[in-house]
């Protein structure tokens, strides 16, 4: 997770960054987990001194509607200007300034149908809602200088991926209504999302799990691949969710997980996760939980462990003090993968993005926000 930028001044050895086998380590960094990355990177030329840089970013869409069909094209201008042509890092690139321009078009529609007959006491069904929500993008991009070129500092900024790329996804949600006579309420009871990923050849592959941002297409990581995910809402308190990603360029599931969503709406909240990636062989577990101390003062913490090395990879906790129409937060972590400590303040307007106490539809886990999504 570190920035590849920041390895060299950070100099973690390459085991703190995930990879302990020693078959998965020798070949990409022809280094053993306890040796250090950056005897490997200072040679190529990745620096850890400042880099200066301007960096402007604009896009322009124009969402039109065509009966149920929403059609949205997008285009994206980006001139980035640095003060150094990395020569070390890459001889064959001289261009101090980057253009990039990319381009593409999103489709969207929903379809609904209401059963009233579905009735279930086990399920805690009355009733049933079916939303569908087809999706699709094409996208393409193009910049004078490939990210293969430039030593990444900040992966939003430096690692802009080129080339075409296709997204086709199916978003199915079951809603019921819960709660009795009198506090009857929607609930998604199932939500399924499904995503396929579609990548030209000449796309130049920078990561082993794949990512796609549909508002910016250009940060995702390539390739050809289908993501899954899901949430249950067993009961109103307890959810369960699950996700995975099968790789087929690698014909391999490289991302599985699942987890469990405790809000009773209550001062408690609390959430796991069990997470294996297989590219590195790591499993990892992620848990946190919510305190409302009082009406005004509540706590929160996360934490992430490495089952496979037994280790404490990063703890976070914030104290948050409500007022009537603003919050105050403080928060500090510690990431032991960089060596980081972090200490941060925060004031949040009433109605912010924040803390959502239920979980709704949303299948992501951590919904704290403290730690790194992984």
């Amino acid at each position: 997770r570190p920035a590849r930028g920041a390895m060299t001044s950070r100099d973690p050895a390459v085991r703190d960054c995930g990879f302990a086998p020693p078959a998965r380590t020798i070949a990409p960094f022809a280094r053993h987990p306890g040796e250090r990355l950056a005897a490997r990177l200072r040679p190529r030329g990745l620096k850890g001194a400042y880099a200066p840089r301007a960096d402007t970013r604009h896009e322009i869409s124009a969402p039109l509607k065509f009966g149920p069909v929403n059609v949205t094209p997008f285009g994206v201008g980006r001139v980035t200007a640095y003060d150094d042509d990395f020569a070390a890092y890459s001889p064959d690139e001289d261009d101090e300034v980057r253009f990039f321009g990319a381009g593409g078009v999103r489709f969207s529609t929903t379809l609904t149908r209401v059963d009233d007959s579905v009735r279930s006491e086990l399920f805690d069904l009355h009733r049933m809602r079916h939303i569908v929500e087809p999706s699709a993008t094409v996208w393409h991009g193009e910049s004078n200088v490939d990210q293969s070129d430039l030593p990444v500092y900040d992966d939003d900024i430096d690692s802009l991926a080129t080339g075409s790329a296709a997204r086709v996804g199916l978003t199915n949600t079951w809603q019921t209504m819960r709660g009795g006579e009198g506090s009857w309420h929607s609930v998604d009871w199932f939500v399924l999302r499904t995503d396929y990923v579609w990548s030209s050849e000449d796309v130049d592959r920078e990561f082993v799990i794949g990512r796609w941002y549909d508002a910016r297409p250009e940060l995702s990581s390539l390739g050809e691949y289908v993501d899954i995910e899901a949430l249950w809402q067993l009961t109103d308190p307890v959810a369960l969710t699950g996700r995975t990603i099968y790789d087929i360029d690698f014909d391999d599931f490289t991302r599985s997980s699942a987890g469990v969503l405790l809000d009773h709406g209550g001062p408690f909240a609390a959430y796991a996760q069990l997470l294996i990636v297989d590219p590195i062989d790591s499993t990892l577990l992620d848990f946190g939980a919510r305190y409302q101390l009082t009406r005004k003062y509540a706590v929160e913490g996360a934490a992430v462990f490495d089952l496979e090395n037994d280790d404490l990879q990063a703890i976070s906790v914030r104290v948050e003090r409500r007022f009537e129409q603003w919050a105050f937060e403080i928060a500090v972590g510690y990431d032991d993968i960089t060596g980081d400590t972090s200490f941060g303040v925060a004031l949040r307007p009433r109605g912010a993005s924040g803390w959502r106490g239920r979980y709704g539809a949303e299948p992501e886990l951590n919904p704290f926000g403290l730690l790194p999504p992984r």
